[in-house]
């Protein structure tokens, strides 16, 4: 939502910040609060926790996430998250994945990292970990840079059965 209301608002701040109280206004809730989530994600989240795999969420939303993620049930299947607001340098750079990495002991052998966007590709390379891109109509381009691709984030369970 944030970005939407940056395209909206333009590069003028004030801009920007009336479009989002009056968003706030309108529909009752911070931009992100009524977020719906891709439909195989707690499905999928679910089943990798019972297989004993971690799920930690770096995403470059503010701590808004972590209402989505308790609005959605998400945050049950999350061993750790880290947000813009945490202060790590943004993706590509993999701050934020090495500490990840450090805190919870985790090796780049048996770490993958998946996501949507080069910059979560990018940023898992450079912590050294392989990288799955969850396939969609806007990341086409990038396709190539990614070790592994799924349509659904369903098809992350097809790779860790491999």
């Amino acid at each position: 939502m944030g970005h939407a209301i940056q395209l909206f608002a333009g590069p003028d701040l004030l801009v920007m910040s009336q479009v989002r109280a009056q968003f706030i206004e309108r529909e009752g809730v911070e931009p992100g609060a009524s977020y719906q989530l891709f439909s195989d994600t707690i499905e999928t989240l679910k089943h990798l926790v019972e297989k004993g795999i971690n799920n930690f969420v770096l995403t470059h939303r503010n701590t808004s996430t972590y209402k989505i993620m308790k609005a959605t049930g998400m945050e049950a299947y999350i061993l750790d998250t880290i947000t813009i607001d945490d202060g790590f340098r943004r993706k590509p750079d993999p701050e934020a994945f090495l500490y990840l990495m450090n805190k919870h002991d985790l090796s780049q052998k048996t770490t993958l990292n998946v996501g949507d966007r080069l910059f979560d590709i990018q940023a898992g390379r450079g912590a050294g970990l392989l990288g799955c891109l969850i396939k969609d109509a806007y990341n086409k381009s990038y396709l190539d840079e990614a070790d592994y691709i799924v349509s659904s984030r369903r098809g992350v369970l097809d790779l860790i059965e491999m």
